[in-house]
């Protein structure tokens, strides 16, 4: 359509140019030579007016393309946090769960590190030791309990099996001591899960 009014545009401007040339002069010379020129400026006017409602229709189609491409990508990314929340509510469940069941256990129970330094503990064993969780954290656990002067047959400096051996205090409980290391996926040391099982009415048989 451009190039088809461009062409136009040229014609128009021949004529303008090459029929003056060959009319006589005088008053019927300006007045055609007026005409041509005033009719020159209209064409040249109506192509920048289709020129620009082209120009426009692209920008309308353009932005109307990006507004849909924004769209779709917002509906993406809300589907994706969705996604992500609907997995952070899982964990949170699941984690939650977990300390349920970690402190519904029993025994006394708490994970360490290994330097021996206490990173979760359930609440028989938080109860046992008489004192708060933020208390204990971090602290090897020989300095929390058992710690060896409450033992009359205990060596701290020993590495405790999953067959478990026995902790006697000097109060008279007796505890099965038990270690399983929990490790990582390539095998790597993760934790140590450390239990405590009373056993005193047992040897008291």
């Amino acid at each position: 359509l451009i190039g088809l009014l461009s062409g136009i545009i040229f014609i128009a401007t021949l004529v303008v140019w090459f029929i003056p040339s060959q009319l006589c002069s005088g008053t019927q010379n300006s007045l055609v030579l007026s005409l041509l020129w005033a009719s020159a400026v209209i064409a040249m006017g109506g192509v920048g007016y289709l020129c620009s409602r082209h120009t426009l229709s692209r920008i309308e189609q353009q932005r109307n393309q990006l507004e849909q491409q924004v769209q779709e990508r917002t509906v993406e990314l809300q589907d994706t946090l969705q996604e992500l929340k609907r997995s952070y509510i899982e964990i949170e469940r699941a984690h939650q769960e977990w300390e349920q069941a970690f402190d519904s256990i029993g025994d006394l129970v708490f994970l360490h590190d290994k330097q021996g330094a206490i990173q979760r503990a359930n609440k028989a064993y938080i109860t046992r030791t008489g004192a708060n969780l933020s208390e204990i954290l971090h602290k090897p656990y020989w300095e929390v309990f058992p710690r060896p002067e409450q033992c009359s047959e205990y060596d701290i400096s020993k590495t405790d099996l999953p067959a478990g051996r026995d902790i006697r205090l000097t109060n008279g409980e007796v505890y099965r001591s038990r270690v399983y290391t929990v490790t990582n996926r390539d095998g790597t040391f993760r934790y140590a899960l450390h239990i405590l099982t009373d056993i005193t009415e047992r040897k008291k048989l």
